[in-house]
């Protein structure tokens, strides 16, 4: 009977061994089906581009506007003759077509088109020029798209192509279109035109194609008409921006950051070499590992080491046939469906099927184990992080210092503005933040670098550095990489993290203390990165002493520097992106001492809030803005920043009617900008004032929104009348897709909120062109205006009444 019983179970375990792989291949499939895997897949794709590296044909020249020649000629954009006179000596060197990747859709000058113009029509219908698709209208989604051509004189006179690029969802350009159609006409892309292949499809682009091996060429050579640049005879030439500072850079695989122009010559060079990379259905590879999956199961199901050793085998084999395919026939096969059904099956047959239960009663045991060692570990570490107490800390640094002399080192990191964090988010999302700190850092640094929890939001470690630049390196890349956004609790927040770091300077005596000392001695470096405001981390040095100095100089002076008027306000203005022009003046105080020269803000801002000075100084400067205010017109607002502390004082509304009332400004030409930080409190007494305040006409502004800590609910709380969004999201953002949808994402919440949106840092019109189509309402930044006195203010107000135009203040 047992005999019997044993093989009927031995007959049903291939049945459901079956079922069982039956079940894995149609979740896999389903899985595969729902681009899950698609990120990975790109990751081989990239992978295998860069174990081809094929040379480029060398018929296509990258003619670069690199920074030698954007010093050349002094300006940008160019004068349109200069373009012109590039053309020449391309044609007149042999060039046999050039294509323009460079933006002639506005009008110059009625002369420097002509100019231009005329050099098109010497080159005899040698020059494509571009075409591109953009937003009619900022800020509305539903408005179609237009078309941006060059104008009508330069457009006559050449081809044009589209160059428009979308990135995939990794950010990344994999492919280029064939271009598209306008009413009965049907526009080709540039790299067809080059390439002389007409197709709507558009390329998958071959970034095997080694992009170090197209010729590149400055522009500063040939407005040099000196310098020799050969013969380019039967050459084809793609002619635009190289320098990073001219923004036309995209995200490629395999190359990373390139400039437009280049992406343009590779999907050229592509086509010229037949070489499209074409897609194949990731399901063709899954099957075949599925199948071999359960064939090798039923050959080798009582032999564990053979079945793995041939199921790798076959993930191998399907590799080395991916790369064949794409290296020979330009076919692009998605594994990493394979790859992972691979793995799973892997650790299913060994974890579910064999050792699970072993594994675990082993785990059992060591837990017993382990559990009389526990009290004694955590006498030394702390029980959330495992990072080491104070006391063993010490007795580490000084074992260390006995090692490595003058070489041993010792960091402090404190993130700060923890406590409005454990606000807002609660006290276990502050500590989980804490230990994913704790975590970050032990990542980053080496496996012999020691950790010390000395504080909840507070880590020391020691090391070993062999020079003060190598101290500072490691500091900048340290404090750098524990910077990143965080999300917490459906929360992004950008830690605020200060550190200070030294060197051992008593090795040769009692090393405890010199422990201790080199402890107290970043601890001040610490410090001061606080009190400093700007600075995240400070080396321990000398100049801290001198620093420490110069800040009583300051702290003893400031009084009376506002109590005599020594002070003076500049003025930024704030434009309205859509119409130009300025409609708020934001207030910034300057200081120019007697004996120090010019005291930066941030620095008089820190020092007073550390003397109690704060309220008194923005009392201050809140009353000589509103007296400044009355030189501008009445339809300019003008803003004050104000610390977020005095709303939770009691009178703080009335203060400030008053001295409206004392100056006879119009409190609807008032904007109070706080920072972030006050969105968090949560008193009778804030929420008092700034009723108040708003109801009387006065407006609120947050502040460097974005940078703070607060959660999006909490902007719910405060009627607030405008968001100011901090220049980190705005400065560089297209180069940046993730810059890009916090933009959105703001303009989003400003209209759920019924808020006006101002974007800080514009300083290109990249910058300003982006956060327009973006559905920014207003923006600030040197683009427009850098600080202005109150003279050279009204001044540009008369001589520029739509826009106040890079101005620089006395």
């Amino acid at each position: 009977m047992t005999s019997e019983k044993q093989k009927t179970q031995s007959n049903k375990r291939p049945l459901k061994s079956g079922l069982l792989a039956v079940v894995a291949c149609v979740f896999a499939i389903a899985l595969t089906l729902t681009g899950v895997f698609q990120s990975f897949d790109r990751d081989l794709g990239a992978f295998r581009f860069s174990q081809s590296a094929t040379p480029a044909s060398q018929n296509m020249i990258f003619v670069g506007i690199d920074k030698a020649s954007l010093d050349a000629v002094g300006v940008w954009p160019w004068p349109r003759s200069v373009h012109g006179q590039i053309l020449d000596r391309l044609i007149e060197a042999g060039a046999e077509e050039v294509a323009i990747d460079i933006d002639f859709s506005a009008h110059s000058t009625s002369e420097q088109d002509a100019l231009f113009a005329d050099a098109l029509r010497r080159a005899d219908g040698r020059v494509i020029l571009p075409v591109f698709m953009q937003k009619a209208q900022v800020g509305d989604s539903s408005v179609e798209t237009v078309v941006s051509s060059p104008i009508e004189p330069i457009a006559n006179a050449a081809w044009l192509g589209s160059v428009n690029v979308f990135p995939e969802p990794d950010g990344k350009i994999w492919s280029f279109g064939g271009g598209w159609r306008q009413g009965e006409e049907f526009i080709p892309s540039m790299p067809s035109l080059l390439a002389e292949r007409s197709s709507t499809q558009g390329v998958r682009i071959d970034y095997g194609i080694n992009a170090e091996t197209v010729p590149v060429l400055s522009a500063a050579k040939l407005l040099d008409p000196d310098a020799q640049i050969g013969s380019l005879e039967g050459k084809k030439i793609v002619y635009g921006a190289y320098a990073t500072e001219l923004g036309d850079i995209f995200l490629t695989p395999v190359h990373g950051p390139m400039p437009g122009a280049m992406v343009q010559i590779l999907a050229a060079e592509t086509l010229l070499a037949g070489r499209e990379i074409k897609l194949v259905s990731p399901i063709f590879p899954l099957c075949i590992i599925m199948i071999m999956a359960v064939l090798l199961s039923w050959q080798f199901r009582d032999r564990w080491g053979w079945w793995m050793s041939a199921i790798l085998l076959s993930g191998l084999i399907l590799e080395l046939g991916a790369f064949s395919l794409y290296k020979y026939w330009a076919l692009q096969v998605p594994t990493a469906a394979s790859h992972v059904f691979i793995i799973a099956s892997i650790f299913w047959r060994y974890v579910a099927l064999n050792n699970l239960i072993n594994k675990l009663m082993l785990a059992a045991r060591a837990d017993a184990r382990l559990s009389r060692d526990q009290l004694e570990f955590l006498s030394k570490h702390d029980e959330d992080t495992g990072a080491m107490r104070r006391l063993a800390f010490l007795e580490e640094c000084a074992e260390q210092i006995g090692l490595n002399g003058p070489n041993s080192s010792l960091a402090v990191f404190e993130l700060s503005r923890m406590d409005t964090v454990s606000t807002a988010l609660g006290h276990e999302r502050a500590e989980q933040m804490a230990v994913m700190f704790y975590n970050q850092l032990k990542v980053l640094t080496p496996q012999s670098v020691v950790i010390c929890r000395l504080a909840p939001f507070s880590f020391a470690i020691a090391f070993s550095a062999g020079s003060e630049e190598q101290l500072a390196s490691f500091a900048e890349q340290i404090h750098k990489q524990l910077s990143r956004p965080v999300n917490m609790g459906g929360a992004t927040i950008t830690p605020n993290i200060k550190a200070g770091f030294t060197r051992c300077r008593n090795y040769a005596g009692d090393l405890s203390n010199a422990a201790e000392g080199m402890l107290v001695d970043a601890q001040v470096a610490l410090n001061f990165a606080v009190q400093s405001g700007r600075k995240d981390f400070v080396v321990f040095d000398g100049s801290i002493d001198r620093q420490m100095r110069r800040n009583a100089i300051i702290e003893a002076d400031l009084r009376a520097a506002i109590e005599s008027d020594a002070m003076e306000l500049h003025f930024q203005p704030i434009i309205d992106l859509a119409t130009g022009k300025t409609v708020t003046f934001e207030s910034l105080l300057r200081w120019k001492h007697p004996k120090l020269g010019r005291v930066p803000p941030f620095e008089l801002v820190n020092i007073a809030d550390a003397a109690g000075y704060a309220f008194l100084l923005d009392k201050y400067v809140l009353r000589k803005a509103c007296v400044a205010a009355a030189q501008f017109p009445n339809h300019i607002a003008i803003s004050v920043n104000i610390g977020p502390q005095h709303f939770e004082i009691k009178g703080f509304a009335e203060l400030v009617m008053g001295i409206l009332q004392e100056t006879g400004l119009r409190p609807e030409r008032l904007i109070l900008e706080v920072l972030e930080t006050a969105a968090l409190g949560q008193s009778e007494t804030l929420d008092s004032n700034v009723n108040k305040l708003r109801g009387n006409g006065i407006s609120i502004a947050l502040d460097d929104f974005g940078t703070g800590n607060a959660g999006f609910e909490h902007l719910a709380r405060f009627p607030f009348d405008k968001v100011k969004l901090d220049k980190a999201f705005v400065q560089g953002i297209g180069l940046s897709k993730s810059k890009q949808a916090i933009v959105q994402a703001t303009r989003k919440l400003c209209d759920a909120f019924g808020t006006q949106m101002i974007c800080e840092g514009i300083e290109t019109e990249e910058d300003r062109s982006l956060v327009r189509l973006l559905g920014c309402d207003m923006g600030q930044g040197y683009l427009f205006a850098k600080p202005l006195t109150l003279e050279n203010a009204v001044a540009s107000l008369n001589e520029h009444p739509n826009c106040v135009r890079l101005q620089e203040s006395a």
